[in-house]
């Protein structure tokens, strides 16, 4: 009777460790769907938050590129800068896409006026003040008539204080 008994507590010990090591079995499998449930959600969002920052930077590249199309077509051609100019060439080497560098040059009145500006900054707010600046040499020398070069980058400076809305 004892050996029958202690057979069956063997058994039943057997019993509930299979048991308890089936319920851990089945607890980390559980652990392990959760997790790998959670990875997939990630993965999805990380896909689609890089999908937007792609689409973002697409529109961003797409629209300093055609800026710099802007930015060139003002520039003065360098054909009539080879004629004014025989001897020289342009170097014109944007370090980003856009530049705050920029060339102008004018013949008026018998005079040749030429500038070469590196405007502060590089990519689009060098190039927004590339604008301005060649903007206003063009508005300073063919509206005002001011051709000495001192009386020009004096009334640059003006403008640009001006248009800037600086003090």
């Amino acid at each position: 009777l004892e050996v029958q008994s202690v057979e069956l507590n063997k058994k039943q010990i057997l019993v509930y460790a299979a048991s308890f090591g089936f319920l851990l079995m089945l607890l980390l499998a559980l652990v392990i769907f959760v997790g790998y449930k959670q990875k997939q959600k990630s993965n999805e969002i990380i896909t689609q938050q890089k999908k937007i920052v792609d689409e973002k930077n697409k529109n961003i590249t797409d629209s300093i590129l055609y800026a710099s199309m802007i930015q060139s077509a003002i520039l003065p051609e360098q054909d009539l800068f080879r004629k004014m100019f025989p001897d020289s060439f342009i170097f014109y080497r944007p370090r980003d896409i856009v530049s705050g560098d920029f060339y102008w040059f004018l013949e008026k009145e018998g005079y040749k006026l030429l500038a070469v500006a590196d405007c502060t900054g590089h990519g689009v707010p060098g190039a927004m003040m590339s604008m301005v600046g060649s903007s206003l040499l063009h508005q300073i020398v063919n509206e005002k008539t001011i051709n000495s070069p001192s009386e020009v980058l004096t009334e640059l400076d003006k403008q640009i204080i001006s248009s800037l809305k600086q003090k």
